[in-house]
């Protein structure tokens, strides 16, 4: 007897293009001959439920022609699949993911509690109406995520591999974000940085218990994980030239692996010697010692920024810190060393300072 095959087919509709798959020989295990199955509108979604429905057949199993057998709760489906590239990715990226996923789960548990039970029932019309809200500031409301269209669109992106992985696990059987667009983002004409008045005012307006971690933050170029990461040991203070040095460890690896030396002028070495015994092991903690969540020098800043009409964001201070140092006679590739830049064509963007 012939093993069972599977075959990915188009299906041509009048309004669209499908992708399935067509079974074939697996009578004898209760399946009609030419059994087909439409799957998604992408073909590589087909073909990855193909493989998984022809090992199922293969090992005489059936549940995989079937929906699945209880829905899947979005936030678990999320979960599966950034568990699932947790050896392949950076542990920034997957904090970010998970951020990403509790700002998608705050508008599904308030205005869609069935889709947050059954991820099966999210729909491209729900996925609109999400992006459209996740872009509104709604300062009395519950659910004011204020993203920037980058934002909306790295949780589109991330959710269709959610999808994706649901789709070849068996926990979905279609993906709504696949024929949804991306949102324009404007390219902006130039770096943008904060000028020297500007800074005076968001220090002067942020909550003072962030004011010397944005501080810093302009005060040396590092980066906000760089600043979260950063460990006592890796202090140095009682030296000619006082300096912090950026590097990875078990826990926490930096970008692109590098390790690079910060000098510190007196304002910097202040502010780390007011922390010294804030906690055993960070130099920067929350409002409980604690060390930071990633979003909360974020929030800080841009409330302080929205009270006094300006734009920007926690890597704006990176570029502002940058044009101070070229304005101060620095070169290029004394910056590229300082940012922890892999390659001077990245630092040529300063170029123009």
């Amino acid at each position: 007897m012939l093993a069972p095959t599977v075959r990915v087919t188009k299906v041509v509709r009048q309004t669209k293009t499908s992708w399935g798959i067509e079974i074939n020989g697996a009578e004898s295990l209760g399946v009609p001959s030419r059994k087909r199955i439409v799957v998604s509108g992408k073909k590589r979604e087909a073909e990855l439920y193909a493989s998984k429905v022809q090992t199922d057949l293969s090992n005489g199993k059936l549940g995989i022609l079937q929906a699945p057998a209880s829905p899947v709760r979005l936030n678990d489906l999320i979960t599966h699949h950034i568990e699932s590239k947790k050896n392949y990715l950076r542990s920034s990226s997957s904090k970010r993911y998970y951020n990403l996923r509790d700002g998608l789960m705050k508008f599904v548990n308030a205005f869609l509690p069935e889709v947050a039970k059954d991820a099966g029932k999210l729909t491209p019309p729900l996925i609109q109406e999400f992006m459209t809200e996740a872009m509104t500031s709604r300062k009395k409301s519950t659910f004011n995520l204020s993203w920037a269209p980058k934002t909306v669109n790295e949780c589109l992106t991330l959710m269709k591999g959610v999808f994706a992985t649901g789709i070849k696990d068996n926990l979905v059987i279609s993906n709504p974000f696949e024929k949804v667009e991306l949102l324009p983002v404007p390219k902006k004409g130039g770096l943008e940085f904060f000028s020297r008045e500007e800074v005076k005012k968001i220090l002067e307006t942020i909550d003072p218990f962030w004011r010397d971690v944005i501080l810093f933050l302009l005060l040396t170029g590092i980066r906000k994980g760089e600043l979260i990461n950063l460990k006592h040991p890796n202090v140095r203070l009682n030296t000619d030239s006082p300096y912090i040095e950026i590097t990875g460890d078990d826990e926490w690896v930096t970008k692109g692996g590098r390790s690079r030396v910060i000098h510190l002028v007196p304002e910097a070495v202040r502010i780390i010697k007011e922390r010294q015994n804030r906690n055993d092991t960070y130099v920067f903690t929350g409002a409980t010692n604690e060390k930071i969540k990633p979003d909360e020098p974020y929030h800080a800043l841009v409330k302080a920024l929205q009270t006094l009409g300006l734009t920007g964001d926690i890597h704006k201070l990176r570029h502002t810190f940058s044009a101070s140092f070229l304005a101060a006679g620095n070169s290029l590739y004394e910056l590229k060393e300082v940012l922890g830049h892999a390659s001077i064509d990245t630092t040529m963007v300063y170029a123009h300072l």
